[in-house]
């Protein structure tokens, strides 16, 4: 790779200010071929001679967004729809476009609110997990669940009618 003298960037930087965004786009692609050098090489040696070709969007004080309540407010709104076959019907939108005209909540962009919603696991993916009956965690290391397939149900049938017998020790003899 050819050694670029840095006063070639800086007189490409002060070009680049005068022309307009095609015309500078053109002489970037003219300067990267003549040097062969790619046009984000080109780029990171422009910002450091101060060149920036546009501002960043994101640049600025980071607004302090709405408060845990608030959002929580929203989730309430939005949970206050929940059908049991289909879960949570009311999308996100418009839950925050009701606490908006409430004057409950401020305005949050979508985005953000399933964000906070994902971080609190509420979710509708979540929600909607499949989840074990009894949950069956170890209480320690080697710790193992035991289980006595002994004690069982008993159905008899006597005389044609079905009798239960509620938990009955089977094949173990009686105290």
């Amino acid at each position: 790779m050819p050694k670029i003298p840095a006063s070639a960037i800086r007189e490409l930087a002060i070009t680049l200010a005068t022309l307009a965004p095609r015309a500078s786009a053109a002489a970037k692609k003219e300067f990267a071929a003549l040097y062969a050098i790619s046009m984000s090489t080109l780029s990171r040696k422009l910002h450091k001679v101060g060149c920036r070709s546009h501002e960043r969007t994101d640049r600025g004080v980071r607004r302090s967004g709405p408060s845990e309540a608030q959002m929580a407010v929203i989730a309430a709104l939005q949970a206050s729809s929940l059908s049991l076959r289909k879960g949570i019907v009311m999308p996100a939108k418009h839950a925050i476009e009701i606490a908006v005209q409430n004057e409950i909540s401020p305005d949050v962009s979508t985005s953000t609110y399933n964000t906070w919603l994902r971080a609190q696991s509420g979710s509708r993916r979540d929600q909607t997990a499949a989840t074990p009956h009894v949950e069956l965690r170890s209480l320690g290391p080697n710790h193992v669940h035991q289980v006595d397939f002994s004690l069982a149900v008993n159905w008899k049938v006597e005389n044609n009618k079905p009798i239960y017998e509620h938990l009955v020790y089977k094949n173990k003899l009686v105290r």
